[in-house]
């Protein structure tokens, strides 16, 4: 074909309008979005550096596995699984939700970063054995994902048990049988071994710790004889722990003199004492027997129930008189009397202070015998031990002839003179100590008789701190002369009182100028006054004799003494009472048998065992009845009142 001028100038012409039209179409075009998921604009790495769009370094033509769909950096040419996840391709961390994440052909395989570690559960008490640990994603059969079974042949051991007292560490915490156990033991501390512990003291065990028990309540865990099995005793203690004392005993136990028993009688044998040892339940009896040259010598019995009082010492003395006064017992259980000891016999001038002491567990004897010829006529008359010593109260003749009350302290190696006594500064008054007694704080009381130059005698009590002994009591009844006012003895109760007995003479030109005597019972605080509290005599026209006074645990106070009948013969009589109704006459315990006349007693001082039973020893003695060696006999008799039950 064949064009002209004019009309190929006309095509140009078109071609020159048309191109910059499709020029515009294709770059309209160009910036078109593509169809399909929209990814957003590429961002060419440093590494592309051809002129197509994709993000592989090849010149070819972009196909479909060259293209990163998920734009997670890799595609499906570089290993992508899944390019329409971006969460999934070969630097992805595999987790357990049932998809390869990480590429690698395997799912939820043990090194997920989820997996879980489990343990074979063999029981089945859901913990497992951390020795069979598996990871998986998936519970292998019989398995459990948590560990710390100790037992995985036990299903009652696992660490979710409570911990019993059964020799196993049920819940596994490396510790077996202890205080947080279902079933672990309160525990209370028992000092004193008699099956009941302090309350506060208490431990929470399985087993029981050394010196301890189940049983709670003891109020006094140094006591064996005070706890809460026990039935209230005669004793001012709350023995059974219930906060009551002596609930269950009769108010006037004391009153009923049916309740006395006469226990023993030891024949040929002049009653000195009787007490019961510290901590200890045996009661001891201390007499004086003749020997088979005549002479006096102590002896030593002990209580066995059912059986009496049997003779524990092997003592003799050979050719020595021992007058025997009065015995204690100290805190360590021995022994203690004291008398007067005749080193030439039949001479009293010969005599000095009697001083030894009985061990109960060897039955030996011992001699701490003081004094000398320089101080004739030595006589211990009562005696008392603390942890300072023993001391001992009597008198003291001294060179010229005067009696001087006199008080001693044996400090286990020699003994001293603490305290002497007379009632003016002639060599005709005389004074003597009949009692000693001390306080809960420790103060010292003396009890007896001073005479002036006239024979006027005075009832006195004298007392203190031992470097500062004083009159706190004086007594004559009158101006008579051979007026026997004395005080016999003395003692404290658990409040401070004093208690003392009084020998109270009078004169009654009635009854054709006889003496009268009769004895009183005074009481007060250590600094005064006094009060008589009770008065006494057996038979109006007959005199009386307190000999004794002692103040129960409970606060009943006894007082022992003889009474004299119109023939001559006496009387062992117990007056007794609970302050301030006091007092109930006992009379004489046994009467008298009125076939034999004139009969002897002589009452000695009432004790006390552990469980609150009364205990009096007397002197027994039939006129004309004698010893083979032609001696009158003198017996001893033990008597015993316990508690009565309310």
């Amino acid at each position: 074909m064949r064009y002209v001028g004019g009309q190929r100038s006309e095509v140009y012409m078109r071609l020159s309008l048309l191109i910059p039209t499709l020029i515009l179409v294709s770059v309209a075009c160009a910036s078109k979005e593509p169809a399909g998921p929209d990814f957003g604009t590429p961002i060419p790495s440093e590494a592309d550096a051809d002129t197509d769009t994709d993000t592989d370094t090849d010149t070819d033509t972009d196909s479909d596995t060259d293209v990163d769909q998920d734009e997670d950096g890799f595609s499906v040419a570089d290993g992508d699984c899944d390019d329409f996840d971006f969460e999934v391709h070969p630097d992805a961390v595999e987790l357990c939700n049932s998809i390869d994440d990480d590429c690698d052909g395997d799912v939820d395989e043990a090194d997920a970063a989820d997996a879980i570690t489990w343990y074979t559960d063999g029981d089945g008490d859901g913990f497992g054995d951390e020795a069979t640990a598996v990871v998986a994603c998936d519970a292998p059969a019989g398995t459990v994902d948590r560990a710390g079974d100790c037992d995985d042949f036990s299903g009652a051991v696992s660490p979710d048990r409570e911990e019993e007292c059964d020799g196993f560490d049920n819940d596994c915490d490396e510790e077996v049988d202890e205080a947080d156990a279902l079933d672990a033991t309160t525990w209370y501390t028992d000092e004193d071994g008699d099956g009941y512990g302090v309350t506060e003291l208490a431990v929470v065990a399985c087993t029981a710790p050394s010196g301890s028990t189940a049983e709670s309540g003891d109020c006094d865990d140094e006591d064996p004889s005070i706890h809460p099995d026990l039935v209230d005793g005669c004793d001012a203690i709350d023995n059974d722990c219930d906060g009551g004392i002596d609930e269950d005993v009769a108010e006037d136990w004391f009153a009923d003199s049916d309740s006395w028993e006469e226990v023993d009688t030891i024949d040929g044998a002049f009653p000195v004492w009787i007490g019961a040892l510290p901590g200890e339940p045996g009661v001891w009896a201390v007499a004086s027997i003749r020997t088979g040259d005549s002479t006096l010598q102590p002896a030593f019995y002990e209580y066995v129930e059912g059986v009496g009082f049997e003779r524990r010492d092997a003592f003799t003395m050979d050719g020595v008189d021992m007058d025997t006064k009065a015995a204690t017992v100290d805190s360590a259980g021995l022994i203690w009397i004291t008398g007067r000891v005749e080193l030439t016999p039949g001479d009293a001038a010969s005599s000095i202070v009697q001083l030894m002491s009985f061990d109960p567990e060897t039955y030996t004897v011992e001699e701490h015998h003081f004094g000398g010829e320089s101080t004739s006529r030595e006589v211990g008359i009562a005696i008392a031990a603390t942890d300072a010593g023993v001391w001992v109260a009597g008198r003291a003749m001294s060179d010229l002839g005067q009696r001087r009350a006199t008080l001693w302290l044996f400090d286990g190696a020699e003994a001293e003179t603490m305290d002497t006594d007379a009632a003016a500064d002639t060599l005709t008054s005389h004074a003597t100590y009949n009692s000693v007694s001390f306080d809960l704080v420790g103060r010292i009381y003396l009890g007896g008789q001073r005479q002036d130059s006239d024979g006027i005698a005075e009832a006195v009590v004298r007392g203190g701190e031992f470097d500062a002994i004083e009159d706190i009591f004086g007594f004559t009844t009158s101006e008579e002369e051979d007026l026997n006012d004395q005080v016999r003895d003395l003692t404290t109760d658990g409040e401070g009182n004093l208690w003392f007995t009084v020998f109270h003479n009078e004169y009654i030109p009635f009854f054709g100028g006889e003496f009268f005597t009769d004895w009183r019972l005074y009481t007060g605080p250590p600094e005064g006054p006094f009060d008589v509290v009770d008065s006494f005599s057996y038979a109006s026209s007959v005199p009386s004799f307190g000999r004794s006074v002692a103040v129960h645990p409970t606060g009943v106070v006894f007082t022992t003494g003889i009474g004299l009948d119109t023939s001559g013969g006496t009387h062992l009589v117990v007056r007794s009472g609970s302050p301030p109704s006091m007092f109930t006459s006992l009379d004489h315990l046994r009467d008298p048998d009125l076939s034999v006349p004139a009969q002897g007693s002589y009452a000695r001082p009432a004790a006390f065992d552990h469980e609150g039973t009364v205990w009096l020893i007397e002197g027994w003695q039939v006129p004309g009845a004698t010893t083979e060696t032609g001696e009158e006999t003198q017996n001893t008799r033990v008597w015993r009142l316990s508690c009565l039950e309310g």
